[in-house]
């Protein structure tokens, strides 16, 4: 499996949202009013000493209530910030750290909330 597959079936396991309704990888589909997006966003300087890369995700949550949105952003950072020595499928990741708190960006073009949250992780090249 992929990186995205391996943590978005990690969220999928640990909090209230359910794969292919809610939480999708990759998109968040137009006609599902409430839902979150796990998005590969890249990564940082790898180390040169080590077996390890560090790639970041993003995670997207879009909902027509601001309040639900702000409250499902934060479930997900619950669940991934500060998580330690975890194989998820086959991805065998050392640390997971948010980059910051989940941050409202606005709207989107139909009035949607939308928050984003970015993490990085250290795991096993």
């Amino acid at each position: 499996m992929t990186l995205l597959t391996d943590i978005t079936n990690y969220i999928n396991t640990n909090t209230s949202l359910t794969l292919g309704t809610d939480l999708f990888i990759g998109t968040l589909p137009a006609n599902v009013e409430s839902c979150v997006g796990i998005f590969q966003s890249g990564g940082v300087e790898p180390t040169t000493y080590l077996d390890i890369i560090k790639p970041t995700i993003q995670v997207v949550v879009r909902n027509t209530n601001y309040e639900t949105a702000q409250q499902l952003s934060y479930e997900i950072y619950d669940s991934l910030h500060q998580l330690y020595n975890q194989t998820m499928g086959g991805t065998e990741i050392y640390t997971v750290f948010a980059l910051q708190e989940p941050t409202d960006i606005g709207e989107d073009e139909t009035g949607r909330a939308v928050f984003t949250g970015n993490y990085v992780l250290e795991i096993k090249n």
